[in-house]
């Protein structure tokens, strides 16, 4: 089913992905042994793996070899909404501060807390327009600054591959362009993975866009090139007995810091949970529960960015109810072993990104209607 243009099953995709990176940014004691590891399960084996995979089922090689096209949808699609993020909070910096938001002198990502002057502030921005921004509240963006990297290689894989193959007259639909660019961009991954989890070489934000653009290019052969209709119920509980055999034995795949067991677990975990989700989804796009999920889903980089700021607004709601002592200055919230509170802060931080998502979203048709 489709709504407009959107598929309504990939955004209810999305919207499960981004439901669990909230969930697990919470400080939850989750249960956790050999045979039912919680943490790994409930997301982080899969949830940004996912968001990776299915980034890719859009994109067609005809629109990504017309460069200034391409990269200007990314460009407004992504980069110019992530330093408008950073200009914001960096502006915000020090009244986040002075409200207890953070705490000067507590670490947070491994820098010192303390106030900005001009030249701090400066210094901020250039780094974020360079993808290098570290502004706490907007740590999970690391995600969006990967994809950016990650499209650019694609494209730029793809334009020198098309120029270098070209000569041989190959269409770029071609298998011999297809396959040889897998193996290009299979042999970088493989080469990141090694730096990064053998020689414990790690560049924050680059090394994980390499495994990134692997990802993006599987869900584009799975849906492009394989058109994988995700509706068979075999094949989806052979995945799901997949997510598990894949969460025991090889545990969570960390992308934020590019650790993974190897290669191959890592895109069977990934495309495995991507087709249950998918399945499901595909079954549930007509009732409430689905079209909730979709919207979660269409604006899950508002809840990627603001589902922190989402989390500090539910414990000062916490602090003057119900939980005085509540504490305000950790990035994530202590919920401690209170599934209650588990849940209270994950729909806090999905569900208000999303409301202002979709505020500023009717404000600028309005407003563009008028004019």
């Amino acid at each position: 089913m489709q709504k407009g243009k959107r598929l309504i099953y990939v955004d209810i995709v999305k919207g499960v992905a981004i439901t669990a990176v909230v969930l697990l940014h919470v400080d939850y004691a989750f249960h956790n042994s050999t045979f039912l590891p919680l943490w790994s399960l409930l997301g982080n084996s899969w949830h940004v793996c996912v968001f990776f995979m299915v980034s890719g089922f859009f994109l067609k090689n005809e629109s990504l070899l017309h460069t200034q096209p391409f990269l200007q949808r990314k460009a407004h699609l992504l980069y110019l909404p992530l330093i408008c993020y950073y200009l914001v909070f960096l502006l915000l910096h020090n009244a986040f501060i002075h409200i207890g938001f953070y705490e000067v002198g507590m670490e947070y990502g491994g820098k010192v807390m303390a106030p900005f002057g001009t030249a701090d502030f400066l210094r901020h921005f250039a780094a974020s327009l360079v993808l290098a921004g570290r502004e706490p509240l907007l740590a999970p963006l690391w995600f969006v600054s990967v994809m950016i990297i990650a499209f650019v290689l694609m494209w730029g894989v793809s334009k020198v591959l098309s120029l270098f193959l070209g000569r041989w007259q190959h269409d770029v639909n071609s298998k011999a362009f297809e396959y040889t660019r897998m193996c290009v961009i299979l042999l970088a991954c493989i080469i990141m993975h090694l730096l990064s989890n053998v020689f414990h070489f790690n560049i924050p934000r680059f090394n994980n866009s390499f495994t990134a653009l692997w990802l993006i290019l599987c869900g584009y052969f799975v849906f492009q090139k394989m058109k994988m209709r995700f509706d068979s119920m075999k094949v989806a509980v052979a995945c799901a007995v997949a997510v598990y055999a894949c969460n025991i034995v090889f545990g969570a795949n960390v992308l934020m810091t590019n650790s993974y067991h190897n290669i191959v677990s890592l895109t069977i975990c990934t495309f495995s949970a991507l087709y249950v989700i998918c399945f499901v989804a595909k079954k549930v796009q007509t009732t409430l529960l689905g079209r909730l999920m979709a919207w979660v889903g269409n604006h899950s980089y508002a809840i990627m960015a603001l589902h922190l700021l989402a989390f500090k607004i539910a414990t000062v709601g916490l602090r003057l109810t119900l939980f005085p002592k509540q504490p305000l200055s950790p990035l994530n919230p202590v919920a401690g072993n209170s599934l209650w509170l588990l849940l209270y802060f994950t729909i806090i931080g999905v569900i208000l990104p999303a409301l202002l998502a979709s505020i500023y979203a009717c404000l600028c048709r309005r407003l563009s209607g008028n004019t």
